[in-house]
């Protein structure tokens, strides 16, 4: 995942560019292919950027829209970007259309609504300066982190990360006790979807936009749930439902299969993970593409070890590599084999 920082000054106040410089040095570790900041006014924004996409290559950001001045910062994954691009006007590949501008388009297009019509994993944030107001939001899973802090008619902060937030340096630092006992208790970890372990800072939570205005107040409000109205052609029995099931789930890792760079996945032996690699190798074989890389840690000095039972049957039916056994493992060999795992 990327990172993203942001600052405005609704009083006025010019964003001194240090700010904003701290905010993201502690994002480094979450973009270490790309590093920028803008800052213009009462306004600084910035991007760490870990390119996993084509797109991702083909525009720096904080993207500036060059007729209406409008910023954008995310830190985002965009799925079916050919069908987006249609429903946009926009005709060019959809590898040499960036998500800052494809953000950009959508929000011009359907304003607020516009997270609802998109796919992928996403946490951005629009700057308008005509209307000094800053749209923010999240996709419905909270895949993608946001947190922020607000007073009214003076500031707004927001970041990837709670570490770039209180670099920022007008962020109180006090913290909420009452949310860390919370966390302690797994039963109530989870459901509080907006506090933080500080006071002053806030989550945006998943399925969630929020719109900030230069005149004071916040709207925040969802836009989605896992269950609405009833669509229309569901499934009517189980063997169509287990097909449905099949087919989404294919489409997903098969969405997740896209990258300028190589792609594997962790094999714990478990029905998540062997389903993930039973899809994605079988996409690899039809494709003509080497056998997928799979990384796993199996145990072979205990002979009950369920895990390693299951990754071995798991790699018996497919053609995957990269795993380490822990009863011969040591210092040298868990270095060497890291190595090898970076250079993929």
């Amino acid at each position: 995942m990327s990172g993203i920082a942001g600052l405005i000054q609704f009083d006025g106040e010019p964003v001194p560019a240090s700010g904003v410089a701290r905010m993201l040095g502690k994002l480094g570790r979450r973009g270490p292919d790309r590093q920028t900041m803008h800052c213009d006014g009462n306004t600084g924004f910035a991007q760490a950027l870990l390119a996993t996409t084509p797109e991702a290559n083909v525009e720096t950001q904080p993207w500036i829209h060059p007729g209406s001045g409008c910023v954008v910062v995310s830190d985002s994954r965009l799925d079916d970007r050919p069908k987006l691009l249609r429903e946009l006007g926009i005709i060019r590949p959809a590898n040499d259309v960036g998500d800052g501008e494809l953000l950009h388009a959508a929000w011009q297009r359907w304003g607020t609504q516009c997270a609802d019509r998109l796919r992928g994993d996403f946490a951005f944030a629009i700057w308008n300066p005509r209307q000094q107001t800053l749209y923010a939001a999240r996709d419905p899973m909270g895949v993608r982190p946001f947190v922020f802090h607000f007073v009214a008619g003076k500031r707004f902060v927001f970041g990837s990360a709670m570490e770039a937030m209180l670099a920022q340096g007008d962020v109180p630092e006090q913290l909420d006790e009452g949310r860390i006992a919370d966390a302690l208790f797994g039963e109530t970890e989870g459901i509080d979807l907006t506090t933080t372990f500080y006071r002053a800072v806030q989550k945006l939570p998943p399925a969630s936009w929020l719109l900030v205005k230069s005149a004071g107040g916040i709207q925040l409000q969802r836009y989605w749930w896992p269950i609405g109205d009833r669509p229309v052609g569901l499934p009517r029995n189980t063997e169509e439902w287990v097909e449905a099931q099949r087919e989404q789930l294919d489409r997903a890792v098969k969405r997740r299969l896209r990258s300028h760079r190589p792609v594997g996945s962790m094999l714990s032996g478990g029905l998540d993970s062997s389903s993930v690699v039973a899809l994605a190798s079988k996409a690899y074989n039809a494709e003509g593409r080497p056998p997928f890389p799979v990384f796993s840690a199996t145990n072979t000095g205990n002979p009950d070890c369920a895990e390693t039972t299951s990754i071995h049957a798991m790699l018996s039916q497919r053609h995957c590599t990269h795993f380490v056994d822990l009863a011969s493992m040591h210092d040298a060999k868990a270095s060497e084999w890291w190595k090898s795992a970076a250079s993929l």
